[in-house]
């Protein structure tokens, strides 16, 4: 009778340890508890909606490469496996297109938050550099569905908005990566090796499939950014920029510099 009562003593015991530990565990995890989403599954449009409201309401606080938790936050929103969705043609283009929406839009607030805070004087300089990475990786998804979706606008009396609406995304995307080259001239914003790295490795991965849509002059203008840049930057982040002017020149027909 008395090892029955120990044993029950000791069930009991048990599970209430595994409970604290359980407890504890969550409690450590601000992020989660305030509502941002899992970082152990893939995040979609609604995910990023959900990260960006918790975010800029305050119901956390800033997710920072410099703390554990946050670290994982940013790694999940920054990850680019969180694209497979949109690249799954067994889904409607439809349907991935109004997804990628939120997901465009909510990184593009995410990331002006990031901005302002650190306008502010807060050092979010390394979490900045890797949203801005991320979100050109965004708007390249965004080409390719477009390109895959646009053919099968139904030409009835709303065609007319829609292709006045991949007309201005077509130029805003333009835009947007040729002023990213044009910053690369702020030194002090791209002082460290690993900043540049990050920022040129998505400028190369995804100029062709931004150049997709660039006009011939918009070319011309990116060549020319990237060539007065190129001997701002240390030999391994040359070679990104120097990659670009090649690819470009090959476009142009021009022969590719050594």
């Amino acid at each position: 009778m008395f090892q029955l009562k120990i044993m029950r003593m000791l069930f009991v015991s048990a599970v209430f340890l595994i409970a604290q530990i359980t407890g504890l565990h969550a409690d450590k995890n601000p992020y989660t508890t305030g509502g941002v989403p899992a970082v152990d599954k893939k995040w979609r449009g609604k995910e990023y909606a959900t990260a960006f409201q918790v975010i800029n309401t305050g119901k956390v606080q800033l997710p920072t490469l410099r703390d554990e938790m946050g670290k994982q936050v940013i790694e999940r929103m920054t990850n680019t496996g969180n694209f497979v969705y949109y690249t799954n043609k067994a889904v409607p283009v439809s349907e991935r297109f109004n997804d990628y929406m939120q997901l465009q839009n909510s990184v593009n607030s995410i990331l002006k938050v990031y901005v302002a805070r650190g306008a502010e004087g807060e050092m979010l300089h390394e979490e900045t550099i890797k949203i801005l990475a991320f979100s050109l990786r965004v708007s390249a998804v965004g080409i390719n569905l477009v390109e895959e979706y646009l053919p099968l606008i139904p030409k009835d009396e709303r065609y007319k908005r829609r292709i006045k609406g991949y007309k201005l995304m077509k130029d805003g995307s333009t835009r947007s990566f040729v002023e990213l080259s044009t910053s690369l001239d702020e030194k002090e914003f791209y002082a460290d090796h690993d900043s540049a790295k990050l920022v040129l490795t998505a400028m190369q991965d995804t100029l062709p499939t931004f150049s997709k849509w660039f006009t011939k002059k918009s070319k011309s203008k990116l060549l020319s950014r990237l060539s007065s840049s190129e001997g701002d930057f240390d030999e391994m982040n040359a070679r990104l920029i120097k990659n670009m002017i090649i690819m470009l020149q090959a476009e142009q027909g021009a022969t590719p510099s050594p």
